[in-house]
């Protein structure tokens, strides 16, 4: 599989990128996902991939209702005991 880096967004907690509580449900996850596979496959992209918190069970549904898939677990290099993450990824 052959995999191009669209950016990278890094945010030091607590700052997330997510939707806000009283809109979710509404499409805006959905939307926002289409305009990045959208952008990655007009890149020529072939696959995506997100890290998400492993104690995120909401976004994780979100994200596997939406086709990924979890690649692999690890541990973030924070400062925080016990804070892992998922690799999602999704074939495009």
């Amino acid at each position: 599989m052959t995999t191009q880096s669209l950016g990278c967004f890094w945010a030091t907690p607590p700052s997330s990128i997510a939707v806000d509580k009283a809109l979710r449900g509404g499409g805006v996850g959905s939307v926002l996902m289409d305009s990045f596979e959208e952008r990655a496959r007009a890149s020529g992209s072939t696959a995506i991939s997100l890290d998400v918190s492993a104690s995120n069970e909401e976004a994780i549904r979100f994200y596997k209702r939406r086709g990924m898939a979890i690649e692999s677990q690890w541990p973030r290099r924070l400062p925080i005991p016990g804070l892992r993450f998922y690799r999602m990824t999704k074939t495009l």
